[in-house]
């Protein structure tokens, strides 16, 4: 049986990968097992993974609702054998993505908290320093130049 990752995340199957990230993100800030004392909030945490796995790829998130139509909503295909076809490779690349899912879940679980927070932006930060060294040229060539 097909987990409902979708559930999972808490968003909607029409949301782009953008809502996907925000939405990992803010579990992962939740659940993440520094944070949460929970028994079972190391396995939360390796689901959250898992889901944000398969969903962030479109190509993965693709044949996820595919199966996640014909599985858990007993949706018809179109053509049943096409989709008979293609249903173990789907399997195959979903349970690849899901184990991938798993391991890194298991990896970020022994990463610090504060790694799944947010990062300031490069340019955030650099900018202004930018802005008064493009000025400081700006004035030498101005000088120089008369």
């Amino acid at each position: 049986m097909i987990k409902d990752y979708y559930k999972l995340l808490g968003i909607g199957r029409s949301s782009n990968a953008v809502a996907v990230r925000k939405a990992y993100r803010r579990l992962a800030l939740k659940l993440h097992p520094d944070v949460n004392k929970s028994a079972d909030a190391h396995d939360k945490f390796i689901e959250l993974n898992e889901a944000y796995e398969i969903l962030k790829n479109p190509k993965r998130k693709h044949q996820y609702d595919r199966l996640y139509d014909y599985h858990v909503l007993n949706k018809e295909p179109k053509r049943r054998r096409t989709y008979q076809r293609r249903e173990r490779k789907w399997n195959q690349n979903i349970n690849r993505s899901s184990e991938k899912g798993k391991r890194k879940g298991q990896q970020y679980s022994r990463r610090s908290y504060s790694s799944f927070e947010k990062r300031t932006h490069f340019w955030s930060v650099f900018e202004p320093v930018y802005h008064i060294l493009e000025f400081i040229v700006y004035v030498l060539e101005f000088i120089f130049y008369l």
